[in-house]
């Protein structure tokens, strides 16, 4: 949030508050990154179940290195 707008914006709107308002306000914006958080969690933990479940056919075989060496 600060990012965005600013830390002095911030502070400034902050001020302006009533404690219990600047405790909301605070709230409110730590939930909203909190669920953000929680939906990249759960969407790295569906991409690793579909990963196991397909097991390891689906990974891609590196590619082997070929070296043109002399034989002297």
């Amino acid at each position: 949030m600060s990012v965005r707008m600013g830390e002095s914006a911030i502070s400034g709107m902050l001020e302006s508050l009533s404690r219990d308002q600047q405790h909301a306000a605070i709230n409110k914006f730590l939930q909203g990154e909190l669920a953000v958080e929680r939906q990249k969690i759960a969407l790295l933990q569906q991409q690793g179940s579909h990963q196991s479940m397909g097991g390891l056919t689906h990974m891609r075989r590196p590619e082997t290195l070929k070296i043109d060496v002399s034989r002297y």
